[in-house]
């Protein structure tokens, strides 16, 4: 039966930022719709509800992220303080079925599943040996927007996020947004701005301020260098995040997952320096001999070691490039990156609202949605 299915929205994993163009993930309901249970078929016309709110929505978006693209294992956990299983969401009538262990399953249990855990509103759908499957009405889910989302790192540094720092994600309030797209020759190239956590952002800036406090980072310089080192200790590169096509993170889905390409590692350095005024570009780079973008990085400004010759100076300020996908250990203006030189470099972007893209004679390049 068609009508039921799992949730496929805008507000999460399918990561459509709201005015800057095509999802960066657009198939996502092909793939996770496989895993669903169809329901028997009903002769009675079913009772329908009310729409999930926009915070509700987001917590079950990410929960139907079956393969963890986007989030992490206890996600479900954290956000909902209970160890229980999303299975279903019925788009038509608008419930969620749960499978909850019958260990834990009571009052207790459904208490924090729901905010309506009366009989009326939750019914045991079917039962296994280990497991009660219940339905109830998604309205009814209960997320607190003040509920925090705790992720653990090497050198005891710690990311939390409340569900409502989550959700200004998904709405774009706490991205810059733009064109998702930019044209390469007869390509098509991802544009990664619009997906930089603006300045000032709340769980951004406290990671960054625990990074530097750690690291007694006193200059631009070492501040730098300490943001780079946690991403490099922290996040694993994985090609396309294990994809068959490229895949758009936000900062907080990295941390959450741990692992990307140079895309979310890019993003997520980016979006931590924004919150310490230190100056940067991101750079797009790829063969010089072939009009192509196959990598993105970010150069910082500042007075780095030359040592490694990636250094350049660009509108009369001196910049180092800051590779967020190589090795544990890169020092910025030391560390040769094998296969990589400044004809690499060609084009820039300095991530803000609706950031353009330029090449590096100063001309803007051509959106998608020009």
């Amino acid at each position: 039966m068609s009508w039921i299915r799992n949730l496929i929205t805008a507000f999460a994993v399918t990561a459509a930022v709201a005015g800057c163009g095509q999802p960066v993930n657009p198939n996502l309901e092909q793939r996770v719709q496989q895993p669903v249970v169809q329901a028997p078929v009903k002769q009675e016309q079913p009772e329908k509800y009310n729409e999930p709110s926009d915070l509700q929505n987001m917590v079950i978006s990410y929960m139907v992220d079956w393969d963890k693209t986007f989030t992490s294992k206890d996600f479900a956990r954290q956000a909902l303080g209970v160890n229980a299983e999303l299975k279903v969401y019925n788009l038509t009538r608008h419930t969620v079925t749960f499978d909850v262990p019958k260990k834990i399953y009571g009052p207790n249990t459904l208490g924090k599943l729901t905010k309506q855990p009366n009989e009326k509103r939750v019914k045991v759908v079917s039962e296994s040996n280990s497991d009660y499957s219940i339905e109830f009405p998604a309205e009814d889910l209960n997320v607190s927007p003040k509920r925090k989302l705790v992720y653990n790192f090497k050198d005891g540094i710690k990311y939390d996020i409340t569900l409502k720092e989550l959700s200004d994600y998904i709405s774009n309030k706490s991205v810059y947004c733009g064109d998702l797209n930019f044209i390469v020759g007869n390509k098509v190239a991802s544009n990664h701005g619009p997906l930089v956590s603006k300045k000032g952002e709340p769980s951004m800036t406290r990671l960054a301020n625990r990074i530097i406090k750690k690291s007694n980072a006193q200059t631009n310089e070492e501040k730098a260098q300490a943001l780079l080192d946690f991403v490099l200790k922290n996040t694993k590169w994985v090609e396309n995040a294990g994809r068959d096509s490229e895949v758009l993170k936000r900062a907080p889905e990295l941390l959450m997952t741990k692992k990307d390409d140079c895309s979310g590692k890019t993003i997520l350095y980016a979006s931590l320096l924004e919150q310490t005024g230190i100056n940067y570009l991101m750079v797009y780079a790829g063969d010089p001999k072939r009009n192509s973008v196959d990598h993105v990085t970010v150069a910082v400004e500042g007075e780095f070691s030359a040592e490694n010759g990636l250094g350049f100076e660009f509108k009369k300020k001196r910049y180092h490039i800051a590779e967020p996908s190589t090795e544990v250990g890169y020092e910025i203006g030391k560390s040769v990156l094998e296969g990589f030189s400044l004809d690499n470099l060609k084009y820039y972007q300095k991530p803000g609202k609706n950031a353009r893209v330029y090449r590096f004679d100063g001309e803007p390049v051509e959106f998608l949605g020009d």
